[in-house]
């Protein structure tokens, strides 16, 4: 017998772990989790089906930033370092701080 072509799917929901899906021709083409609904790929096996990846983790990135105020002749400058926590799914700052 022939094993169904979202089995290892079928499992992850079985063992409790986390599965989204999208489906192409839905406004939407983003993963959505299937959170407390009763959807699985038996129902709906022409969707895209995954196990939910594990987040990536944050990383820091370091440097130099610098600020100046031209005031004509007189101007203003400022020097930091600052270190920029990064999301590792999104590559987005979550947080930036001020070394020195």
């Amino acid at each position: 017998m022939k094993e169904h072509k979202h089995a290892e799917i079928l499992r992850a929901i079985a063992d409790g772990r986390e599965v989204e899906y999208r489906h192409s021709e839905m406004d939407r083409c983003e993963w959505t989790s299937i959170g407390c609904y009763e959807i699985n790929p038996i129902h709906f096996p022409e969707w895209e089906w995954r196990i939910k990846p594990e987040p990536k983790p944050s990383y820091v990135v370091k440097g130099n930033v610098r600020f100046s105020q031209d005031f004509g002749t007189c101007g203003r400058s400022w020097q930091f370092v600052v270190n920029v926590t990064m999301d590792g799914d999104t590559d987005q700052p979550i947080s930036v701080e001020i070394v020195k």
